[in-house]
Parts: structure tokens; C-alpha cells; sequence
């Protein structure tokens, strides 16, 4: 039983990583990156988006 808690708990942890790395995407322009949101501002840069973070402060 322990041994599936185990397992179960290091698949979900796996997700969570998965989840918050940032994935290179492919663009041709501007419109092929995800849409802007209060913290981040893609552009499309040497075929890839990229985001520059806003601070707010």
C-alpha cells in the first residue's frame, strides 16, 4: 500500500514540474505566441517566443 502512495505522490510531483517549466514554441510571428498577460510579454525572436517580465511594483 505504501509502495502506491509512493508512486502516486512522485507522479503528481513530476506533473507539477512538468507544468512549470517553459517550453520553448516556435513562431514565425508574433501571433503564433501565447497571449500577453499581466506579468509577461512574448515577442517573437529568431523563430522562438520569448517573454520579458513586467515588475510591477
Amino acid at each position: 500500500m505504501i509502495f502506491f502512495l509512493s508512486l502516486i505522490l512522485v507522479a503528481h510531483n513530476c506533473f507539477l514540474v512538468a507544468q512549470n517549466s517553459d517550453a520553448y514554441v516556435p513562431c514565425i510571428t508574433v501571433a503564433d505566441c501565447p497571449p500577453n498577460t499581466w506579468f509577461k510579454i512574448y515577442r517573437c525572436e529568431k523563430g522562438i517566443c520569448r517573454y520579458h517580465k513586467l515588475w510591477i511594483v
